[in-house]
């Protein structure tokens, strides 16, 4: 996803930086959900809270640099 996204190739530092982003994003997430505290995302139907994720991840991989 951090390569497709950005274009940047996996040698490039930056990449790895945006790997942290996501998976400290995504474990966020995760908690958020597992402890109810993020209903609006969890009570969505499968595919409405895959591409609800994917849009919350995105933010953390901006064209910023």
């Amino acid at each position: 996803m951090v390569t497709k996204r950005t274009g940047r190739s996996a040698d490039d530092p930056r990449t790895w930086e945006d790997v942290a982003a996501v998976w400290a994003m995504a474990h966020g997430i995760a908690d958020l959900m597992g402890s109810g505290r993020l209903k609006y995302i969890a009570g969505l139907p499968d595919a409405a809270r895959e591409e609800a994720v994917k849009r919350v991840l995105s933010r953390c991989l901006r064209d910023d640099d």
